[in-house]
């Protein structure tokens, strides 16, 4: 579903380069999920209320998926 997901905001929205997610690091299971659909793991991000995956799945690479 996550790749379903991001391809569909990619191919209706042109302009936009790249889909982004921010798991929870400790959420292992779903930034395997997020690999697995295409995305990759960018760094780890402090946000208010939790430590963060910054998952990033390009459109450049979207041909080789």
């Amino acid at each position: 579903m996550l790749r379903a997901v991001a391809d569909l905001v990619l191919m209706r929205r042109p302009s936009c380069a790249r889909v982004i997610a921010e798991p929870d690091i400790r959420n292992t299971p779903s930034i395997a999920a997020f690999l697995t659909a295409g995305f990759r793991f960018s760094a780890e991000i402090d946000l208010l209320d939790k430590r963060a995956a910054l998952m990033v799945r390009d459109r450049s690479l979207r041909h080789l998926l």
